[in-house]
């Protein structure tokens, strides 16, 4: 008789498995290394880190866009972009006869 578990319920299911009695199997098979080369010391394992982004120059790279992006409005080109882009969509405007 089988055992009922979530590993069982998930191979019906079709979803792939690995069952971690045959780790070593799988990792000769695979050409994976089985153990570690080096022992890493107590406490400075990867296990041991988290990645943290840095959140100063996070904020310092967003206020730069958000200055940029205004000083880009507020030039020649900028506001000739905004007053194209109303024009085309109004279309009531009138054009200067010469």
């Amino acid at each position: 008789m089988a055992v009922d578990s979530i590993m069982t319920r998930f191979a019906k299911e079709g979803v792939p498995v690995i069952h971690l009695v045959q780790i070593e199997k799988l990792a000769v098979r695979y050409g994976l290394p089985v153990q570690p080369k080096t022992m890493p010391i107590v406490g400075e394992g990867k296990v041991f880190y988290r990645e943290e982004h840095n959140r100063w120059l996070a904020a310092g790279v967003l206020v730069a866009i958000l200055a940029s992006l205004y000083a880009f409005i507020r030039s020649e080109w900028g506001f000739r972009l905004i007053q194209s882009s109303r024009r085309k969509k109004g279309g009531d405007y009138l054009e200067p006869m010469i």
